[in-house]
């Protein structure tokens, strides 16, 4: 777990929720107009990441 975001507050939580959603977004639209398939892999990636962040940020929701 990251161990900065063990000191945010809920609310800062939520919002680099919302943020982070918002890049996968924009990552898989990306994604779906790329043609590289190196460009591809680095994105598919880079969301998985991305995600990872998200699920450890709702996990201190619990």
């Amino acid at each position: 777990m990251e161990e900065r975001f063990k000191d945010m507050t809920p609310y800062d939580r939520a919002v680099r929720i919302s943020l982070y959603s918002n890049r996968v977004g924009k990552m898989e639209e990306q994604k779906d107009h790329t043609e590289d398939p190196e460009a591809v892999k680095t994105l598919e990636e880079k969301i998985k990441e991305t995600q990872r962040l998200i699920d450890e940020l709702l996990e201190l929701f619990l």
